[in-house]
């Protein structure tokens, strides 16, 4: 959580568009397990938009925000591992939402449930 407060820091200081949610770190980036950077697009000479996806403690829930980060300190940071990926791939399927039920019942599925 320290680099990504920093790098929020330094965007601000920067006064680049894309600048986290620096208070909601503030608030809340002592409740979080896991954080994740992913470069997306190039924003400008040495300026990286990338995608923060967080896993607040104790919850199944991701939250993301966008946040410009230089190219020099994006490429200092730790690459995730193989099962790394693997894991925040699961996370991100976890927490897709279910669709709410049909309202009409289907026929062959009576007395079923979800």
């Amino acid at each position: 959580m320290k680099d990504l407060e920093r790098l929020t820091s330094d965007a601000v200081d920067a006064h680049w568009s894309a600048t986290g949610r620096p208070k909601w770190l503030e608030m809340n980036g002592g409740d979080v397990d896991h954080a994740y950077l992913t470069a997306r697009v190039v924003e400008g000479p040495n300026v990286l938009r990338c995608l923060a996806t967080l896993r607040p403690r104790g919850s199944g829930d991701l939250v993301a925000f966008t946040l410009d980060v230089s190219r020099r300190e994006f490429d200092r940071l730790p690459t995730l591992t193989p099962i790394q990926v693997v894991g925040l791939l699961h996370d991100a399927l976890a927490a897709a939402p279910f669709l709410p039920l049909d309202s009409a019942p289907d026929p062959g599925r009576e007395g079923c449930s979800n």
